[in-house]
């Protein structure tokens, strides 16, 4: 065989093999790409405790536990009208600047600052602030009319691993789960007892 066709067979040779890692490889970083985000948590208890997952593309989170809850608002005028689940509506003068989301209520003002979002979009984005519990409080605003408000009490880091389905969870505690990402919606379904956890991505 001439020099010029044993180098081509070598080249062809190490490209046929090296094509099924390359594609695992690349449905591997699809499925955890898809995980990658800020995750807010549906299920809570009664009192509204639960913990969200933030994932990051270098294999690391962080969950974050504390007070969640989904609220809808619309916005009157001066005026924020929070409809929280099964309680009549909370209404709340507020400020908006470009970077400041002023709360006044019963002669207190209550003052949390733009972290996220457009400064040119109200009301909508991110904001954050001392809550009258002494913790940080995160205000995220959507343009579809949904508020989701966090208390954070306490953030704990991890690694995570996905192979196929299954997501590890590894950190304090290890746990694994069956996991499926539809558009903005996470599922995570406990392998140890079925239980299913449900988030939200935030953008």
């Amino acid at each position: 065989m001439k020099k010029n066709e044993l180098f081509l067979s070598v080249i062809l040779t190490v490209c046929f093999l090296s094509a099924e890692p390359a594609s695992a490889q690349s449905k591997s970083t699809k499925q955890k790409n898809l995980m990658v985000g800020e995750w807010f948590p549906l299920n809570t208890s009664k009192g509204g405790l639960g913990a969200g997952h933030t994932f990051n593309e270098d294999g690391n989170f962080i969950t974050v536990n504390g007070a969640y809850v989904a609220i809808n608002y619309k916005l009157e005028g001066d005026t924020l009208v929070m409809i929280f689940p099964g309680a009549p509506e909370n209404k709340q003068k507020v400020e908006i600047t470009s970077t400041k989301l002023i709360f006044s209520n019963n002669g207190e003002n209550i003052e949390l600052t733009r972290i996220a979002g457009d400064n040119n979009a109200g009301i909508i984005g991110k904001w954050t602030g001392d809550h009258h519990t002494g913790a940080k409080q995160i205000m995220d605003f959507t343009a579809s009319g949904d508020l989701y408000l966090s208390v954070q009490m306490s953030s704990v880091p991890g690694t995570y691993e996905i192979n196929g389905d299954i997501v590890e969870l590894l950190g304090e505690t290890n746990s694994s789960y069956q996991w499926s990402v539809k558009g903005d919606s996470l599922t995570l379904k406990a392998i140890a007892n079925e239980k299913s956890y449900k988030f939200v991505r935030l953008k």
